[in-house]
């Protein structure tokens, strides 16, 4: 079980925060991966030392201090950021069951969202 929280419009130049929520019930966590438009950008394995690893994309500054688990920070977005994101959860053995979900995220610039406000 599980869900995904990405907030569905952020403003360039702020900060966003997306939120991978499981239950994993008896089985034991293996992974967690993220993705932009199918691009993995961010794993974290609790086993591997560090856990966390991050692979460039255009557009994702990665807050790697404060990510972990199933938060992945952004900082510093901008219209390159959008896109779909999806978060995968992996559990370990016995049963290797994996499970994702998907979200579209959206950047707008700092004038549309005055517009959009008034």
């Amino acid at each position: 079980m599980m869900a995904l929280e990405v907030p569905q419009l952020v403003i360039s130049g702020e900060e966003t925060t997306l939120t991978c929520i499981f239950d994993l019930e008896e089985d034991t966590l293996y992974s967690i991966k993220w993705y932009r438009d199918d691009l993995e950008f961010f794993r974290y394995v609790p086993s591997d030392k560090p856990p966390n690893q991050f692979f460039p994309l255009k557009g994702l500054d990665i807050d790697l201090g404060r990510s972990s688990n199933g938060t992945v920070y952004i900082q510093d977005v901008d219209v390159s950021t959008a896109g779909t994101y999806k978060c995968e959860i992996s559990a370990d053995a016995p049963s290797f069951q994996t499970v994702s979900a998907e979200k579209m995220l959206t950047v707008t610039g700092k004038h549309s969202a005055m517009i959009l406000l008034v």
